[in-house]
Protein backbone atom coordinates (compact mmCIF):
# COMPACT_ATOMS: atom_id res chain seq x y z
CA UNK A 1 0.00 0.00 0.00
CA UNK A 2 1.29 3.49 -0.79
CA UNK A 3 0.55 4.67 2.74
CA UNK A 4 3.14 2.21 4.07
CA UNK A 5 5.87 4.09 2.20
CA UNK A 6 5.66 6.98 4.66
CA UNK A 7 6.13 4.69 7.67
CA UNK A 8 9.88 5.46 7.97
CA UNK A 9 9.08 9.18 8.21
CA UNK A 10 6.59 8.48 10.99
CA UNK A 11 9.13 6.34 12.83
CA UNK A 12 11.72 9.11 12.56
CA UNK A 13 9.25 11.65 13.96
CA UNK A 14 8.21 9.39 16.85
CA UNK A 15 11.83 8.43 17.60
CA UNK A 16 13.07 12.02 17.57
CA UNK A 17 10.21 13.61 19.50
CA UNK A 18 9.16 10.92 21.99
CA UNK A 19 12.26 8.80 22.49
CA UNK A 20 14.66 11.72 21.89
CA UNK A 21 17.41 9.43 20.66
CA UNK A 22 20.43 10.87 18.84
CA UNK A 23 20.06 11.46 15.10
CA UNK A 24 22.81 8.95 14.32
CA UNK A 25 20.88 6.23 16.13
CA UNK A 26 17.64 7.23 14.41
CA UNK A 27 19.34 7.18 11.01
CA UNK A 28 20.86 3.76 11.63
CA UNK A 29 17.54 2.36 12.80
CA UNK A 30 15.43 3.72 9.95
CA UNK A 31 17.87 3.51 7.01
CA UNK A 32 16.75 -0.01 6.00
CA UNK A 33 13.11 1.11 6.07
CA UNK A 34 13.92 4.16 3.97
CA UNK A 35 15.70 2.01 1.38
CA UNK A 36 12.70 -0.35 1.22
CA UNK A 37 10.26 2.55 0.97
CA UNK A 38 12.22 4.15 -1.86
CA UNK A 39 12.37 0.81 -3.65
CA UNK A 40 8.63 0.34 -3.25
CA UNK A 41 8.00 3.88 -4.52
CA UNK A 42 10.06 3.17 -7.64
CA UNK A 43 8.24 -0.13 -8.28
CA UNK A 44 4.86 1.56 -7.71
CA UNK A 45 5.73 4.35 -10.15
CA UNK A 46 6.78 1.83 -12.80
CA UNK A 47 3.78 -0.46 -12.25
CA UNK A 48 1.09 2.22 -12.14
CA UNK A 49 0.79 4.36 -15.24
CA UNK A 50 0.53 8.10 -14.74
CA UNK A 51 -0.82 10.59 -17.19
CA UNK A 52 1.96 12.65 -18.82
CA UNK A 53 3.48 15.24 -16.50
CA UNK A 54 2.44 18.17 -18.68
CA UNK A 55 -1.13 17.72 -17.42
CA UNK A 56 -0.05 18.22 -13.83
CA UNK A 57 0.61 21.62 -12.26
CA UNK A 58 4.01 23.24 -11.87
CA UNK A 59 5.80 22.88 -8.51
CA UNK A 60 4.74 26.29 -7.19
CA UNK A 61 1.11 25.42 -7.92
CA UNK A 62 1.53 22.05 -6.24
CA UNK A 63 2.35 23.91 -3.00
CA UNK A 64 -1.04 25.60 -3.24
CA UNK A 65 -2.70 22.24 -3.86
CA UNK A 66 -0.95 20.70 -0.84
CA UNK A 67 -1.95 23.67 1.32
CA UNK A 68 -5.53 23.36 0.15
CA UNK A 69 -5.56 19.61 0.88
CA UNK A 70 -4.21 20.16 4.40
CA UNK A 71 -6.72 22.94 5.07
CA UNK A 72 -9.52 20.75 3.70
CA UNK A 73 -8.54 17.84 5.96
CA UNK A 74 -8.23 20.11 9.00
CA UNK A 75 -11.72 21.38 8.25
CA UNK A 76 -13.04 17.82 8.07
CA UNK A 77 -11.39 17.02 11.41
CA UNK A 78 -13.12 20.00 13.03
CA UNK A 79 -16.46 19.50 11.23
CA UNK A 80 -16.78 15.97 9.74
CA UNK A 81 -19.93 16.62 7.73
CA UNK A 82 -20.68 15.43 4.19
CA UNK A 83 -17.93 12.81 4.09
CA UNK A 84 -17.47 11.13 0.73
CA UNK A 85 -15.25 9.36 -1.75
CA UNK A 86 -14.62 12.26 -4.11
CA UNK A 87 -14.72 15.88 -3.01
CA UNK A 88 -14.08 17.37 -6.44
CA UNK A 89 -10.91 19.08 -5.26
CA UNK A 90 -9.09 18.57 -8.56
CA UNK A 91 -5.89 20.57 -9.01
CA UNK A 92 -7.62 22.63 -11.69
CA UNK A 93 -10.52 23.45 -9.38
CA UNK A 94 -8.18 24.38 -6.53
CA UNK A 95 -6.01 26.59 -8.71
CA UNK A 96 -9.07 28.30 -10.23
CA UNK A 97 -10.59 29.18 -6.86
CA UNK A 98 -9.71 32.17 -4.71
CA UNK A 99 -9.79 29.84 -1.67
CA UNK A 100 -6.82 27.96 -3.16
CA UNK A 101 -4.78 31.16 -2.95
CA UNK A 102 -5.21 31.40 0.82
CA UNK A 103 -5.98 27.85 2.05
CA UNK A 104 -2.32 27.15 2.82
CA UNK A 105 -2.47 29.80 5.58
CA UNK A 106 -4.56 27.53 7.86
CA UNK A 107 -2.00 24.70 8.11
CA UNK A 108 0.80 27.27 8.29
CA UNK A 109 -0.89 28.97 11.25
CA UNK A 110 -1.36 25.61 12.97
CA UNK A 111 2.33 24.80 12.50
CA UNK A 112 3.28 28.23 13.86
CA UNK A 113 1.20 27.70 17.00
CA UNK A 114 2.65 24.20 17.45
CA UNK A 115 6.20 25.52 16.99
CA UNK A 116 5.63 28.24 19.58
CA UNK A 117 4.15 25.73 22.02
CA UNK A 118 6.80 23.09 21.22
CA UNK A 119 8.27 23.11 24.71
CA UNK A 120 4.94 22.36 26.39
CA UNK A 121 3.17 20.35 23.70
CA UNK A 122 5.75 18.02 22.13
CA UNK A 123 3.17 15.29 21.67
CA UNK A 124 0.84 17.74 19.96
CA UNK A 125 3.59 18.60 17.49
CA UNK A 126 4.20 14.89 16.96
CA UNK A 127 0.49 14.41 16.25
CA UNK A 128 0.55 17.25 13.75
CA UNK A 129 3.65 15.82 12.04
CA UNK A 130 2.05 12.39 11.75
CA UNK A 131 -1.13 13.98 10.37
CA UNK A 132 0.91 15.74 7.67
CA UNK A 133 3.59 13.11 6.94
CA UNK A 134 1.37 10.02 6.68
CA UNK A 135 -0.50 11.15 3.54
CA UNK A 136 2.41 13.21 2.21
CA UNK A 137 2.62 11.09 -0.92
CA UNK A 138 -0.91 12.03 -2.01
CA UNK A 139 -1.23 15.67 -0.96
CA UNK A 140 -0.26 16.83 -4.41
CA UNK A 141 3.53 16.95 -4.60
CA UNK A 142 3.81 13.77 -6.66
CA UNK A 143 1.45 13.31 -9.61
CA UNK A 144 -0.84 10.29 -9.54
CA UNK A 145 -3.83 9.47 -11.70
CA UNK A 146 -6.66 9.98 -9.19
CA UNK A 147 -5.24 13.44 -8.47
CA UNK A 148 -6.91 14.61 -11.69
CA UNK A 149 -10.18 14.14 -9.82
CA UNK A 150 -9.18 14.91 -6.24
CA UNK A 151 -6.04 14.74 -4.08
CA UNK A 152 -8.40 14.58 -1.07
CA UNK A 153 -10.30 11.44 -0.08
CA UNK A 154 -11.22 10.04 3.30
CA UNK A 155 -9.32 6.79 2.83
CA UNK A 156 -6.07 8.77 2.47
CA UNK A 157 -6.26 9.65 6.17
CA UNK A 158 -6.41 6.19 7.73
CA UNK A 159 -2.83 6.30 9.02
CA UNK A 160 -2.84 10.08 9.50
CA UNK A 161 -5.66 9.78 12.04
CA UNK A 162 -3.08 8.38 14.46
CA UNK A 163 -1.74 11.95 14.63
CA UNK A 164 -5.18 13.32 15.43
CA UNK A 165 -5.59 10.66 18.14
CA UNK A 166 -2.35 11.84 19.73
Amino acid sequence: KPSAMTTPLLVIAIDAICLRRPWKTIAAWTAPWLVLAIGCAIVARLAQPVTPANEFPAWIDRLRIVGDALAFYLGKIVWPAKLGIDYGQSPGAVLASRWGDFAWLAPLALFAVAAIAWKWWRETMLGLLIFVLAPLHIHGFVPFDFQRYSPTADHYLYVAMLGIAL
